[in-house]
């Protein structure tokens, strides 16, 4: 099993209109073979340092790397990239295993 941490930045202001875009692909990310799991997180309340106001984390477990690979690659996530690109500041994905 793998675990994927991704930390999305909208651009200033734009967060919510990222992030509903985001939740629009989650039904189909969640059918995706392999995938055990994929949900947008935010700062608890009054977290010190947290990420920001223009940001969301997304936690993901996979079976394997296969099925993130394939993920990666799956109309819903290229769909989100590619019409969320003018909300998008950044984004930055951490692969991990346990230890």
């Amino acid at each position: 099993m793998i675990h994927v941490i991704s930390i999305i930045i909208a651009n200033s202001g734009m967060r919510e209109a990222l992030l509903k875009a985001f939740k629009e692909i989650v039904p189909a990310v969640r059918k995706e073979p392999g995938c055990l799991e994929y949900i947008a997180m935010g700062d608890a309340d009054e977290t010190d340092p947290g990420f920001g106001s223009d940001t969301f984390v997304v936690i993901e477990k996979w079976e394997n790397h296969a099925a993130f690979k394939t993920h990666k690659t799956a109309a819903p996530l290229r769909s989100f990239m590619t019409g969320s690109r003018a909300l998008l500041n950044s984004l930055s994905l951490h692969v991990l295993r346990e230890l």
